[in-house]
């Protein structure tokens, strides 16, 4: 994961803690929504999927509908949370996912800023993931590149990764490998230049789920295995057991053949 993030998460970590998440905050509505809203961000990254969802229920109720941008993150947070339920609430996830784009759409058309343009970038990265979890995968590729095109105009270039593996991913699923190719190269400068090795392990790994998905357990193996190696050098004990795992269900499927 990027220092950026890192240094991000303890931001937000520290807000989770800072305050009694049984009892009320303080402060003007407004206030109390941001709080709430890092609140949900910093739970889902923890995996506490319940926790992540009720406060960014709280973060939502709170949130003015004037004011948009804030309102469009509480809606992005709880709309991802739903999606990390097991199994995912789709229909949930993509209702709370479609209201922030349209949200961040509407206040980059009244007040335009570098700031509200990454958000709806973001906003239709979301939207990609909630149809690649329903396996859309051509939908899928659409706001992938659609995000894509947003965050290569604005020269964010860390954000740019997400966008370029999950571009490279969805063609590769589509079969479409000569496509993928160029994705797949951007996405290791990036990953390099910004020493994200995590981006490269998660690939890999959402490549394997994929395939075994598909029924392709020969397919999923390889990158199964790639995975739990970076996962393993990273010290991602939760990734690591996540892609372990898929690589025995793979490895059953196989008759518990161990050969590559």
């Amino acid at each position: 994961m990027a220092v950026a993030v890192q240094l991000q998460l303890q931001d937000y970590g520290s807000a989770l803690t800072a305050v009694n998440l049984t009892g009320s905050l303080p402060g003007e509505p407004t206030h109390r929504a941001s709080i709430y809203a890092l609140q949900s961000f910093a739970a889902r990254r923890a995996g506490d999927i319940a926790a992540a969802i009720d406060l960014g229920k709280r973060a939502l109720a709170l949130s003015s509908t004037k004011a948009r941008t804030l309102r469009g993150r509480a809606s992005t947070d709880l709309g991802l949370a739903y999606l990390d339920q097991d199994p995912p609430d789709l229909a949930r996830g993509s209702e709370l996912l479609h209201d922030a784009r349209a949200l961040f759409e509407d206040e980059l058309r009244d007040n335009p800023s570098e700031y509200v343009e990454a958000h709806l970038a973001r906003a239709e990265h979301n939207l990609g993931f909630v149809r690649e979890l329903a396996g859309d995968f051509e939908q899928a590729l659409t706001h992938y590149q659609r995000a894509l095109v947003m965050k290569r105009e604005s020269g964010d270039l860390p954000y740019q990764i997400s966008s370029e593996r999950d571009t490279a991913l969805m063609l590769l699923l589509l079969d479409r490998p000569d496509e993928a190719a160029p994705h797949q190269e951007r996405l290791v400068a990036l990953a390099t230049e910004y020493s994200d090795p995590f981006a490269l392990a998660f690939f890999d790994a959402m490549l394997g789920w994929h395939r075994l998905q598909q029924r392709r357990p020969t397919d999923a193996r390889g990158p199964l295995r790639r995975s739990i190696e970076a996962f393993g050098a990273m010290g991602d004990d939760a990734s690591l057991a996540k892609a372990q795992r898929w690589l025995d269900e793979a490895e059953s499927m196989l008759g518990g053949s161990q050969d590559p």
